[in-house]
């Protein structure tokens, strides 16, 4: 992740990197059991009230570009075509 590396600076060499996820929920669990401090982007855990965890976006701010690709010639999941459609309606 070059734009974090460049955030970082000198800094990344002392992290001490207990952990990595792909999921972000599961992430919070872990957070909320107290073994560190996960880098996420934003809404991907839920922060409520009494959950014990806070979002605090880095600053200066850091961008992600995400992108989403699928194969044009294979009919995808219901679930999947369902989403994919959704990005869509809201991106196109």
């Amino acid at each position: 992740m070059p734009s974090l590396d460049r955030w970082l600076g000198d800094s990344a060499s002392d992290l001490d990197v207990v952990a990595t996820y792909n999921l972000a929920h599961n992430a919070g669990l872990m957070v909320a059991a107290g073994m560190g401090v996960a880098l996420t982007l934003e809404h991907l855990v839920e922060c409520t009230e009494g959950s014990g965890l806070a979002f605090v976006p880095l600053e200066p701010s850091v961008r992600a570009h995400n992108q989403v690709v699928w194969l044009r010639d294979r009919t995808p999941s219901r679930a999947a075509g369902l989403f994919r459609d959704e990005l869509l309606r809201r991106y196109r």
